[in-house]
Parts: C-alpha cells; structure tokens; sequence
C-alpha cells in the first residue's frame, strides 16, 4: 500500500501536478479531521468541536484554493496564449 502511494504521489510531481497534490492534501486532511472530530466529541464535546472548526478551515482553504489557481490559469492562458484578431479591411 505505501508502494503504491508512493509511486502515486512521485508520478504527480513528475509530472508537474504539485497543485493537485495540494488539494487532495487539504481534502484528506479535512476528512480524517471530520473523524477524529466525531470520534473525540464522544468523549468531550467542546474539543470535538474545536476539531471541527480546523477541518472547516482547511475545507474552506481547500475551495479557495481551487478558485485561486482557475482564475490564475485563466488569466495566464488569456494573457499569454492570445489568438491573432484578424481585421478585416473594407472594400
């Protein structure tokens, strides 16, 4: 199993994907902290919650996330990668 999550995880930099490597980060994180935030408000509800507070935050950096990095790519692709606008000239 940490064969596979390793060799997943350096195919993903190989390639150039840090920014999806990233995001899966922030969205296992958030998950397993939704857990353990479960698990330990069965034993003290204020600590549970102050867990639940964290993984909302890293969910919250999680979807900022992916805002932040589509408006960057599309305005790189848009500022970089412009077609030619042809002019047509009248007769």
């Amino acid at each position: 199993m940490m064969k596979v999550f390793r060799k997943y995880v350096a195919n993903l930099v190989d390639k150039g994907n840090e920014r999806k490597l990233i995001q899966q980060t922030y969205l296992l994180g958030a998950g397993g902290l939704v857990i353990i935030a479960g698990l330990v408000s069965l034993m003290n509800r204020q600590i549970g919650q102050s867990i639940l507070a964290v993984a909302g935050a890293a969910l919250a950096v999680y979807v900022l996330n992916i805002v932040i990095w589509s408006l960057i790519k599309t305005g790189i692709e848009n500022y970089f990668y412009k077609k030619p606008v042809s002019v047509k000239k009248k007769r």
